[in-house]
C-alpha cells in the first residue's frame, strides 16, 4: 500500500494516469494507475490554490479549478494531458467558490453556491446557468446525465436544510425530484 502523505484537494483519472492537485500548490501530480508511482509533476505557472480537477477523455484536457489570491483571481486552468508544457488560465469565474466540478463530453459543470453553470469545452461560453431552489444549502457535486439531467448531491431539503439530499434536476427545469436521507 502507498500513502501519500499531503492534503489533495483534487484527483482526476485520464489514459491509466492518475492526477492529483494539493491544496497551496501551483502543480499536477502524474501518478502510474497501476505501478502507482510518480511519474512526473506538471507545473502550472499562475496556479495558486488548486481546488478540483477532472479530466475529459475527448479532448484529452484536464480543468482545474483555482481559488487565487482573491475572489477576483478565481478561475479555471486548462492543461493538455497529451502536451502538459500547454496550459492556460481558461476561464475566469469571477467571485464565486468552485464546489466541484465534472466533465461529460463537450460540457463542463462547474457547482457555485446556489446555482450551476454548464460552460462549452470548446469555445469556454457560458451555455446555461441553472439557479438551485433556496433550500439547497450546499452543493457537494453535480453531474450531467446523458439525458441533458443533472444530479445533484447537496444539504438541505425541504424537509430540514439539516438533511443531505440528492436531486434530479430535469433540463427543461419543470421540476425537482429530491431524495432524502
Amino acid at each position: 500500500m502507498s500513502t501519500i502523505v499531503e492534503c489533495v484537494s483534487g484527483s482526476a483519472f485520464y489514459d491509466n494516469k492518475l492526477y492529483l492537485v494539493y491544496r497551496l500548490r501551483n502543480t499536477i501530480h502524474v501518478f502510474s494507475a497501476d505501478l502507482y508511482r510518480e511519474l512526473k509533476v506538471i507545473t502550472v505557472k499562475g496556479m495558486r490554490f488548486p481546488l478540483h480537477i477532472v479530466a475529459c477523455h475527448d479532448n484529452r484536457q484536464l480543468y482545474v479549478a483555482d481559488s487565487g489570491n482573491c475572489p477576483s483571481d478565481e478561475c479555471i486552468w486548462r492543461v493538455s494531458a497529451v502536451k502538459p508544457s500547454q496550459y492556460r488560465k481558461w476561464l475566469s469565474t469571477g467571485s464565486a467558490d468552485v464546489q466541484s466540478m465534472s466533465v461529460r463530453s463537450s460540457t463542463l459543470l462547474v457547482t457555485l453556491p446556489g446555482s450551476l453553470r454548464r460552460y462549452s469545452t470548446t469555445g469556454g461560453h457560458l451555455m446555461c446557468e441553472i439557479t438551485l431552489p433556496l433550500f439547497v444549502e450546499y452543493l457537494y457535486h453535480a453531474v450531467e446525465t446523458q439525458r441533458g439531467t443533472f444530479v445533484v448531491g447537496h444539504r438541505g431539503t425541504e424537509l430540514s436544510d439539516l438533511h443531505a439530499g440528492v436531486s434530479k434536476l430535469f433540463s427543461m427545469l419543470d421540476s425537482i425530484h429530491t431524495w432524502a436521507n
